[in-house]
Order: structure tokens, then sequence, then C-alpha cells
């Protein structure tokens, strides 16, 4: 069974509690589309669940979605917060701490995504044009999404695609790019590839200054 597979099958227990995201950076203008208004993104904004994000041309942003989700959001991209989630035991005493869950919508364009499993279950996962990006796993990737094309491009770790109506999710291993539809094969190796290759070093270039201003704004994280 892939992984996709059993997060759609599994029930998880424990106490639920919905946060909001935390802004690293920002380089330019950032739009939140928020219960139908357009509100101009500021360093102390928190979206949340329902929150769209909008990077005009020219434009990005970095974000914690949750302390070990990172992601760095391209200019001309629009990312709908889903839900992002802790779950805890109710043990007050100790850590509590049972699972971390992020999921988006990538309308379009292209994200960074750093994520890490952490001491706690995780899981994040992006649904785009052409099915659902997913991965419990500490991962480094990128994910571009066109109206008609999902690209998959993974650093490190791993992470699965889901086709819409697929049956079976697809792994793309470390190094390699996942690409629906496709002419040919849907994973290919990135050295065969200079975009690839340019995306797999921009990624790890991304991922140290990423945890570099974690590091700066960790007190104010959601726990």
């Amino acid at each position: 069974m892939t992984f996709v597979a059993a997060v759609q099958s599994s029930c998880w227990e424990g106490t639920t509690r919905d946060v909001q995201a935390v802004f690293l950076s920002l380089d330019g203008p950032v739009n939140l589309r928020s219960r139908g208004q357009l509100i101009p993104i500021r360093l102390d904004s928190r979206p949340g669940r329902g929150d769209i994000i909008e990077t005009p041309d020219g434009s990005q942003a970095s974000l914690s979605l949750l302390p070990n989700v990172l992601v760095q959001v391209d200019p001309s991209t629009s990312l709908e917060i889903v839900r992002l989630s802790l779950v805890k035991d109710g043990n007050e005493t100790g850590n509590s701490l049972r699972g971390r869950f992020a999921d988006i919508k990538l309308r379009n364009g292209r994200i960074f995504v750093s994520h890490n499993w952490g001491e706690a279950t995780a899981r994040f996962s992006a649904i785009t044009s052409e099915g659902m990006v997913v991965t419990p796993s500490n991962a480094l990737f990128v994910v571009q999404s066109e109206p008609r094309k999902t690209r998959v491009t993974c650093a490190s770790g791993w992470v699965e695609f889901l086709p819409a109506g697929a049956a079976t999710a697809i792994r793309i291993p470390p190094g390699f790019v996942g690409e629906w539809p496709s002419p040919g094969p849907n994973i290919s190796a990135a050295e065969a590839d200079p975009r690839s290759q340019e995306e797999l070093q921009r990624a790890i270039e991304i991922e140290e200054r990423l945890r570099n201003l974690m590091a700066q704004r960790r007190n104010i994280l959601p726990r």
C-alpha cells in the first residue's frame, strides 16, 4: 500500500487544533485573499484555513506553514491553505504532540518545500491541477502547477504523486522529476535535464535560507 492510500484510510486520534502560518520574509508586495477580501500581507500577517496567498510577478514569500514545514512561494503563484493542524493527546506534561498536518492547494505557480518528520507523526500534501503530492518523510522538493500540468522535483527524502482519478500513487525518489501528463515515462532522472539540475541546486540553497529565517522567528511558531 502506498502512503497516500494509507493516509486516506487512517484515523488520527487525539485533540486537533487548527493553527496559522507564520511569514518568515516578504520580497515585494504579496496579497492575501481572506473571507472574500484582498488584503496586502505584512510580515505579522497570520494566514489560516481557507486563506489564499498570492505573489504577483517579481514578488515572493517565505513562510512556515508549521514548525516542520517551510515553504518558499515563487513569483506568480497562488496557494490556498486547506488545513494546518496540530494533534495532541491531551497530556499537558511532557511532549504531548502527536501529529502535524499541512494541506494546501497549489492553484498555480511554483513552491519549494522543506518537510521534516520530527518527533511526531507528520504529513504534507498539495493538491494540484493533475492530482495530489504528499509526503510523511524528511523531504526537500519542488512543486509546479499549471492549468493542465504538474511537475515535482525531489531533492531529498521522497514524495508521492497520486494522479487525479488514479488508484495508485507514484513515488518520486531523490534526484528525480515527475511530470503529469507526460508523453513518455512520468519519472525521469534530474541529471538529464538542466532545468531540473537548477531546481535541485536552488532547493538546497533555499532550504538553508528558510531554516536560518525560521531560527530568527522560532518563538512565534505554533506549538
